[in-house]
């Protein structure tokens, strides 16, 4: 979230946590455009769903060492390893799908949208995504775990 905080009171210290590189998604629905298309809002019509699982999720991000937040802190990664897969955050669990397509000159990869992994729909909200060097497994409490392993993120991804 760093990106989006332009301004800090003078009193306030940073906070200790890592700023990691950015994760664009590079084909990211757009719940708008869609609204647009059909005429208006949801609310007044039968719309599609912006996504679905299999989706082909096209990613890029940032180098380490870029300048960002209101203390103009270098986004950093702990990790010298090569990204392999996408961690999406939803409410109760993170799933990892595997990345492909990878080019590390140019920074971007593939990777496809999971489905439904606990209950109807989880997969088909918002939810964040970030790029991880290896398989780790983390539940809601040590989600911690992961910072060792981000290579880029987390970023929004609409999926309905």
């Amino acid at each position: 979230l760093s990106r989006w905080i332009t301004r800090c009171p003078k009193e306030n210290k940073p906070l200790p946590w890592p700023i990691f590189p950015r994760l664009y998604v590079d084909n990211q629905p757009d719940a708008i455009a869609a609204g647009a298309q059909a005429g208006g809002p949801a609310i007044a019509h039968n719309l599609t769903s912006l996504t679905y699982p299999g989706r082909i999720v096209e990613l890029s991000w940032d180098r380490p060492g870029m300048i960002q937040g209101p203390y103009h802190q270098r986004t950093e990664t702990k990790t010298d390893g090569v990204p392999r897969f996408a961690a999406w955050f939803g409410n109760l669990n993170v799933t990892l799908t595997p990345l492909f397509d990878r080019n590390l000159t140019t920074r971007t990869a593939k990777t496809k949208q999971p489905g439904d992994v606990i209950y109807p729909g989880v997969g088909q909200r918002t939810s964040f995504i970030a790029l991880i060097d290896k398989p780790v497994f983390v539940t809601p409490e040590n989600l911690t775990l992961l910072n060792d392993h981000i290579i880029a993120g987390p970023e929004f991804y609409q999926a309905d």
